[in-house]
């Protein structure tokens, strides 16, 4: 009774067995799969491959013509002759599959390609990046399935496609044969600089979109939540109605109670926004801003007082330093800005509120000076701490009848 080796046709382990279980079934002891033993072959380690698995021109035949290589029926695997299928893994390459989906209507049809042969010093990154766009653009919007399968088809996509190139030398050659050709294949190319690009794009994509969603509920909270702080209070309704068109940039920087509101508005951003970058750094204009990096300005403009509320871009970066700076900053702009408005008078009492993504950090609160040497002395009061903005309730509270005649005397 002798013993001989084989490799698993399954992970490709070495086994040593006896003559008497060739034939049967047997447990693989490191991968667990169950598989037939191959016939007992002469010596320990696999049978030598063919003269044309290495290259060298195979003896003549006593024949009157060429053998005939059947060609073994693949459906859409492969379909050449079979010492071909045996050279191209011998030499590393690797025959894969890359899945994509599509949508018609409410309906979601999930395919694979033909199967693709990648010589060795091929990963594939072409292919998966085609199939993936082709899933990403006609696969998702069939409910449920086109999300699921779009999703599905990009990661199996990403990670390489699927490899057939076991089952197609199992299919041919049989597990024992297809097992000897793995064992004595070159080394495959490993995932090259193409998929892993793909890899961080296809990340960084879903982490913004993942953020864009997030802040597109998180905004409408924020703004319910601190609409329904003050709601009860004279000028809440107004108020909160100012907040929500500058929240995030929709296209215009500057709104207002009126259309000369909106042109002072238009001034005051146009204004902050080359100071801040001359006076300030840390600011990256390619870094995600729900703002778009501008100043997204509204001003509350009546006869005998103004206020501005501004959405700053990225003031949680300031330090409390740069923040009394932009603060001083942002009251004097608010006051050239006004200077152009002939109707408008010195003494008109003013506010300007600074304003994060969701929080207010100050608000200044004073008169319109007649000329710059005053502004620089500052606003009357700065309130900062929990919920400055309440003090910008009175400002654009409605104002009483007997208000509007005692203003009409002045």
């Amino acid at each position: 009774m002798s013993e001989y080796r084989f490799p698993c046709p399954n992970c490709f382990q070495n086994i040593t067995t006896q003559d008497e279980k060739s034939g049967q079934k047997m447990e693989c002891p490191t991968c667990k799969q169950l598989f037939i033993v191959p016939p007992a072959t002469r010596g320990s380690g696999p049978p030598p491959l063919p003269a044309a698995s290495r290259g060298e021109l195979p003896p003549p035949l006593p024949r009157s013509g060429p053998p005939q290589i059947p060609t073994p029926n693949l459906g859409v695997g492969f379909s050449g002759p079979a010492n071909e299928l045996e050279r191209q893994v011998l030499e590393g390459g690797r025959f894969v599959v890359f899945q994509y989906c599509f949508s018609i209507l409410i309906l979601s049809f999930k395919r694979v390609s033909p199967v693709i042969h990648l010589p060795s010093g091929e990963d594939g990154a072409k292919h998966a990046l085609g199939y993936s766009l082709l899933s990403l653009l006609a696969g998702w919007w069939g409910i449920p399935w086109g999300p699921i399968w779009t999703i599905t088809t990009v990661v199996n996509n990403l990670r390489g496609g699927k490899d057939l190139t076991v089952a197609l030398l199992t299919q041919q050659f049989g597990p024992g044969r297809a097992a000897q050709i793995m064992a004595n294949r070159s080394a495959p190319t490993a995932q090259g600089k193409g998929l892993k690009l793909l890899r961080w794009g296809a990340a960084t994509g879903v982490l913004l979109l993942i953020f864009a969603l997030i802040a597109l509920i998180l905004v409408p909270v924020t703004s319910d939540k601190r609409s329904n702080r003050v709601a009860k209070e004279p000028g809440a309704t107004e108020f909160a109605a100012a907040n929500r068109q500058i929240d995030i940039y929709r296209g215009a920087v500057a709104f207002g109670n009126s259309p000369k509101a909106v042109s002072v508005a238009s001034r005051f951003s146009a204004s902050m926004k080359p100071l801040r970058d001359a006076m300030f750094t840390g600011s990256k204009s390619g870094a995600f801003s729900v703002s778009s990096h501008q100043f997204l300005t509204y001003c509350e403009l009546q006869n005998t007082q103004c206020a501005f509320i501004v959405h700053v871009p990225e003031l949680r970066k300031f330090g409390d330093t740069a923040k009394r700076s932009l603060g001083m900053l942002a009251w004097m702009t608010a006051q050239q800005s006004l200077r152009g408005e002939d109707a408008i008078k010195p003494g008109t009492q003013l506010a300007v509120g600074l304003r994060g993504f969701a929080l207010y950090d100050r608000v200044l609160i004073g008169e319109l000076t007649p000329d710059l040497a005053e502004t620089t002395n500052g606003p009357s009061q700065t309130i900062t701490g929990a919920h400055p903005e309440k003090r910008l309730l009175y400002f654009f509270r409605a104002r009483t009848q007997a208000e509007e005649e005692q203003t009409d005397l002045k």
